[in-house]
């Protein structure tokens, strides 16, 4: 397929109002027109520059207005005029995106024409042709917006697309029957939900274009369910909810000799979601660390480093289970191995620990394993943990606290953050659990003071590996050579620490003693 942009360049000076008829897609793009025959909804999310917005609002938006579908076109059709509604976040966004690629350069004077952008030095072609724009409603308030334009459909209606700010609320979107659903730039839930909505009774179509910069927001979740965040996402995802295409700075041959400068102009933790089109949280992630840096290559624990599990448990959410070990030479934690399954008894999740977690190792707990659930065998009420205690599970006695006392959710992630940037984090590259939660794990802004506040959610393995972080501080756990029965060790840390003793240190050879990382 022929670059959009350098077709537009060759013939602007003769064609400066053909419109979408100058749209050519790249095979990414194609993809996503052509799903439309499948799926009433979707979402193409692109990295920066990718062609996003261009491709839905000067090509297929323009096209279900105008009805004039090039002959390539394999996509939803419609033979009547539709009623669309098109918007961002607010309306100077609109005038800057959807509304310049579908109408023009109103400021200047170019409604159905191509601009030139004097600062990018490239064209900027719209979708409308000058010849089928029937008529313009301008704001009334913001200098350049339109709050509607009538199309000349080939029919012989009007279509209409409405112009749209997701700032005005949920409630200026309640009324109507829509056609299409066009979201620019990711839309809070409640506006995405209302606006779907809108499309039901006429079947028709709602579509998100975005830089998934905001991560795993809850519009985002519903298309990508437990996707593991990293290079290899797919380029495809089907869901109940609809189809995500995923479009990449290498997917578009115009940026190809950029990529490398678009890579030292943004932070490394927004390159998945500003490059390869991956949600990324960006400046809302908790843990703003690449992957590599925390990732390491399994190894066996040395005989006098601390050891210690720990559990999540799964209510309304999966049961997880963390093992980390602290070398107490350097302070450093690794997260050795994880396990996250929903849906299973308590019975079942001790049977699999059987087979899993291998080793005499403590398991730390939350404060909500004193709550109390029904005993299978004696039909009275037992508190959790001590259900896991009587299935054999090696339980600690008490639940986790920090050092200084507490069980604070923001200091023990600061804990971490810390041994993070301290180099004193790592996780073993067999624990796939914890690096997903990770590139998941966000804040968000609540109330009136704009306070960032962390998200509880997709957040288990996590919240597991920062229990016997927090147990291992307080002087829990157990040698590695105390785990796995190893007779020359006579006492533990914890021992030691009670007793005064010098912290055991390693003896003799690292010999296999049943240590299995990752299993």
């Amino acid at each position: 397929m022929s670059d959009p942009l350098a077709v537009l360049d060759a013939i602007i000076a003769s064609e400066m109002s053909a419109g979408c008829q100058l749209y050519k897609p790249y095979p990414k793009a194609k993809l996503f027109h052509d799903l439309g025959a499948k799926f009433d909804v979707r979402c193409l999310s692109g990295g920066n520059r990718t062609g996003k917005t261009l491709s839905f609002y000067s090509g297929e938006l323009a096209f279900h207005l105008t009805g004039e579908y090039p002959d390539w076109w394999e996509g939803r059709r419609w033979d009547r005029p539709v009623v669309a509604w098109a918007g961002s976040t607010d309306w100077a966004t609109n005038v800057e995106g959807c509304q310049l690629r579908l109408v023009g350069d109103i400021g200047r004077g170019l409604a159905g024409q191509a601009s030139f952008d004097d600062d990018a030095k490239v064209w900027v072609p719209c979708g409308l042709p000058a010849r089928t724009i029937h008529r313009m409603v301008k704001h009334g308030q913001v200098a350049n917006a339109l709050t509607d334009v009538y199309v000349k459909h080939v029919s012989g209606g009007l279509s209409r697309c409405r112009f749209i700010a997701y700032s005005k609320g949920r409630e200026a979107l309640q009324a109507g029957k829509i056609d299409i659903a066009a979201m620019d730039e990711e839309p809070p839930e409640d506006i995405a939900t209302e606006l779907m909505a809108r499309t039901i009774d006429s079947g028709g179509i709602s579509v998100l274009t975005f830089t998934p910069l905001k991560g795993v927001s809850s519009v985002v979740q519903r298309f990508i369910g437990e996707v593991p965040l990293n290079e290899q996402f797919p380029h495809v995802l089907e869901s109940s909810l609809g189809a995500l295409v995923r479009m990449s700075a290498y997917d578009v041959p115009h940026l190809a000799d950029k990529i490398e400068t678009m890579k030292r102009q943004y932070p490394a933790h927004e390159h998945l979601a500003r490059i390869h089109g991956i949600p990324a949280l960006g400046e809302g992630a908790v843990f703003p660390y690449p992957d590599d840096q925390l990732q390491v290559t399994p190894f066996r624990p040395q005989w006098h480093w601390m050891v210690c599990d720990a559990v999540d448990f799964g209510l309304q959410h999966p049961t997880t289970r963390a093992r980390v070990v602290m070398d107490p030479d350097t302070g450093t934690f690794y997260v050795t191995q994880t396990y996250r399954v929903a849906n299973l008894t308590q019975e079942n999740h001790a049977l699999n620990w059987k087979g899993q977690f291998h080793g005499a190792v403590p398991v730390a707990w939350p404060g909500d394993g004193e709550k109390r659930v029904e005993d299978i065998e004696t039909k009275g009420l037992i508190s959790i943990k001590d259900r896991y205690r009587k299935l054999g599970v090696m339980m600690t006695g008490s639940a986790v606290r920090l050092p200084t006392g507490g069980n604070s959710l923001e200091g023990s992630v600061r804990m971490m953050d810390d041994l993070m940037q301290q180099g004193k984090w790592r996780v073993f590259s067999t624990c796939p659990d914890w690096f997903a939660e990770k590139a998941r794990y966000r804040r968000e802004k609540k109330g009136d003071l704009g306070r960032a506040i962390i998200v509880k959610v997709f957040d288990d393995v996590l919240d597991a590996s920062r229990y016997a972080m927090m147990e291992l501080l307080c002087g829990g756990g157990v040698t590695v050579a105390n785990a796995f029965q190893r007779p020359q060790t006579a006492y533990d840390r914890r021992t030691a620490l009670q007793m005064g003793l010098p912290l055991p240190k390693q003896v003799v050879d690292d010999s296999d003693y049943g240590w299995q990382p990752g299993q």
